[in-house]
């Protein structure tokens, strides 16, 4: 079954270029998209969707002290058991407003492109407890995470 779908990101990042140090790095963020999921329920349980991507950073680490991105991600949710989850997701942004447009696809730089791979796995422990570890790579640039998260 196809619907509607959306995902929304308030708070702060950093960019990710090595020249770049210290707290004049971090910047305020506000994301989302709109798109469509289709989920199934036959062969392994999950979903797959698409969303129409806009980013917004306002901070010190951009020229003119702002950035606006639009671009897409595709992604999949799978739940193989009841208690696991896996997701799979990839995505691109293009800056369009605030930085230079990108030169090259390799660019690397800081007004460079934003091809994002993002992969997560998660274990319930109970019902409101959840394990859960998370690797993103984006311009070169390598992030893991690994969180309990506790849901009330």
């Amino acid at each position: 079954m196809i619907r509607p779908s959306w995902h929304v990101y308030v708070g702060s990042d950093r960019v990710r270029e090595d020249a770049c140090a210290g707290w004049d790095c971090v910047y305020g963020s506000l994301s989302g998209g709109a798109g469509l999921a289709l989920g199934w329920e036959r062969w392994l349980p999950g979903f797959a969707y698409g969303f129409a991507d806009l980013d917004t950073g306002v901070g010190a680490p951009f020229r003119d002290a702002y950035r606006l991105q639009a671009g897409a991600s595709l992604g999949a949710l799978l739940t193989p058991l009841s208690a696991w989850r896996v997701q799979l997701e990839a995505g691109y942004l293009y800056p369009f407003l605030g930085v230079a447009p990108p030169d090259s696809f390799d660019d690397g730089g800081d007004d460079g492109v934003n091809f994002r791979l993002h992969g997560a796995t998660s274990v319930s422990l109970t019902h409101d407890l959840e394990l859960r570890v998370e690797a993103t790579k984006l311009r070169g640039a390598f992030d893991g995470t690994l969180s309990l998260r506790w849901y009330r």
